[in-house]
């Protein structure tokens, strides 16, 4: 395995308000807006500056049923944790994992992406293969944990940079989960049956109402349309504090584009709801779906979707679905696909 080497991180700006330089202008890569990354106290930089590192690219797939979702907490079982846990042990120190998406308590993922930046000293030291490696990963991992894929990250990626005037050149960066992905494939399973299988119980939202009150899938697939295209989701998303750690601004940006919005039935009443989409804030897939249930089961009428854009205003928006239909199945690249079309 072969190290990279990337510049120098830029340093955070000392004193008043200073005039805006190249390196503290804001680019633009791979299609996300991101910040220079300064170093600051308790923040890991997303990109390595040493060049006795060589990075890593995965993807993750795990059951998100007891876990309180991605992001690393202090006192909370999470994917992420369990991840820099097994690295931590291997390695002897931290080592800090990027996902390419943040997945809420209770949310599974077969096609997660992430990065991680391990020392090549240690590899060579120890004669260890990829390969290897990988297994080793695996082994140390929970059960409801596992790295279908990893490789070694390309060294560097073109991508797309505007500076502030608005000049539009192409740079170099490493591989990075986040900035190189172009979208994600996410699915919601549901049963419609008065009698749900209890061996999906945990991977199946079973909707009450439709027993209760009947079901229209005409009526999901209208609904599940309504959502195609770019709109303000502003009323589909919950307000949440981010954690410490490097956000990117493209998060705060209420425009989404979905791409699809594809009802797949099942049979016996289950039903596949497939989303393609250039990012999701959060809870917002749960709560187009809690919408979209709504309609279905007569318990909103449709015409509302078009008020609830126009309100940007969650209350106005029926409860989320629960979380355990919900599965990230796919971070979206150009340049890697290793799982295939899904």
């Amino acid at each position: 395995m072969s190290a990279f080497v990337t510049p120098p991180l830029p340093s955070p700006s000392r004193g008043g308000r200073a005039r805006p330089s190249a390196k503290r202008r804001q680019l633009i890569i791979c299609g996300a807006v991101a910040p220079p990354e300064a170093a600051k106290p308790g923040r890991a930089s997303s990109f390595p500056s040493n060049p006795d590192k060589q990075r890593i690219r995965a993807r993750v797939a795990y059951d998100g049923t007891l876990y309180r979702g991605w992001q690393y907490q202090t006192d909370q079982p999470t994917v992420q944790g369990a991840l820099e846990d097994a690295l931590r042990r291997k390695f002897g120190h931290t080592i800090r994992v990027v996902g390419a998406s943040r997945t809420d308590t209770g949310v599974h993922a077969r096609g997660q992406a992430m990065h991680f930046d391990i020392p090549i000293a240690r590899a060579l030291r120890d004669g260890e293969s990829e390969r290897k490696f990988h297994y080793t990963l695996n082994q140390m991992l929970p059960p409801d944990v596992r790295v279908p894929v990893l490789s070694v990250a390309p060294t560097v990626v073109p991508c797309k940079v505007t500076d502030e005037c608005g000049n539009v050149g192409i740079a170099t960066r490493p591989w990075h989960a986040i900035y190189n992905a172009k979208g994600k494939l996410y699915t919601y399973r549901i049963s419609t049956s008065p009698v749900f299988d209890p061996l999906g119980r945990l991977y199946r939202y079973h909707e009450w109402r439709a027993t209760k009150f009947g079901f229209s899938e005409e009526l999901l697939r209208e609904a599940s349309a309504k959502f195609v295209g770019s709109h303000d989701f502003s009323a589909f998303t919950n307000s949440t504090n981010p954690p410490p750690g490097f956000v990117p601004p493209v998060l705060s940006n209420p425009i989404r584009h979905i791409h699809s919005a594809t009802v797949i039935p099942e049979g016996a009443g289950m039903y596949r709801i497939e989303f393609v989409i250039n990012g999701a804030m959060y809870r917002m897939i749960r709560n187009i779906m809690g919408t979209i249930l709504s309609v279905s089961c007569g318990s909103m009428d449709i015409s509302n979707i078009d008020h609830l854009f126009a309100s940007k205003d969650r209350r106005l928006v029926p409860k989320s679905a629960p979380a355990k239909g919900l599965c990230l199945e796919k971070v979206i690249y150009d340049e890697w696909e290793p799982l295939g079309a899904q």
